[in-house]
C-alpha cells in the first residue's frame, strides 16, 4: 500500500511540474539578466491571440497569461537582439487546485524562484512520496531538471518594432506578435 501512495504521489508531483514547465514554454513575453531593455519597449504589450500580457519597464518585465499575473525576470537588447530570464513564477498561475497547491507547500499569490521551486518538489517528494533527501534529489535531477531548469536560462533572439506593433521571435516560443496598449 506505501508504494501505491508513493507512486501516485509521485506521479502527481510529475504533473504539477509539467503545468509549469507548460506555463514557462507558452510564455514568449518574458525577460533577460537586467537593465538595459530598449526604452520604446517601456510599456504594456497584448498579443494579437490576447492570451498574453507583458510590462517592460526598463529592464525589469512582468508578464500574464490569461489575465494571471505569472512571471517576472529582466530582459536586455543590443541592437535587435533581445535576451530574457525568467527569475520567479506566480504559483496562481500554475493552474493548480488549492489542495495541489497545499501539497506542494506554495501559496497562490507568492512568487517562486527556481530554487524555491527545487526546495518544496523535493521536500514533497519527500515528505509524500517517502522518499529519502539522496533519492528525492536524485528522482528531481533525473526527471524534472531538465523541463523546469531551462525554462530559468536565459532565452535569446531578436525583436523589432514597427510603430505599435512588437514582434519578439525567440528560438525556444518561435514569433509572437504584440500590440502596445
Amino acid at each position: 500500500m506505501k508504494n501505491v501512495f508513493k507512486v501516485k504521489a509521485v506521479r502527481r508531483i510529475a504533473g504539477i511540474i509539467a503545468l509549469v514547465a507548460i506555463i514557462g514554454f507558452s510564455m514568449a513575453a518574458c525577460s533577460d539578466d537586467g537593465g538595459g531593455g530598449d526604452s520604446a519597449l517601456n510599456g504594456t504589450w497584448l498579443s494579437t491571440d490576447r492570451t498574453e500580457k507583458v510590462k517592460f519597464s526598463n529592464g525589469d518585465f512582468t508578464a500574464w497569461t490569461y489575465d494571471i499575473e505569472s512571471m517576472k525576470g529582466t530582459y536586455s537588447t543590443s541592437g535587435n537582439d533581445f535576451t530574457l530570464t525568467v527569475k520567479q513564477v506566480k504559483a496562481g498561475a500554475l493552474g493548480l487546485s488549492s489542495s495541489e497547491m497545499e501539497m506542494m507547500g506554495l501559496t497562490s499569490s507568492k512568487w517562486y524562484t527556481q530554487k524555491e521551486l527545487r526546495t518544496l518538489v523535493i521536500k514533497a517528494l519527500v515528505d509524500k512520496a517517502n522518499m529519502t533527501q539522496a533519492d528525492a534529489e536524485a528522482y528531481y535531477n533525473s526527471n524534472f531538471a531538465r523541463e523546469l531548469d531551462p525554462y530559468f536560462d536565459p532565452q535569446r533572439g531578436t525583436y523589432s518594432l514597427n510603430g505599435n506593433t512588437l514582434t519578439l521571435t525567440m528560438s525556444i516560443w518561435g514569433t509572437t506578435v504584440y500590440t502596445k496598449q
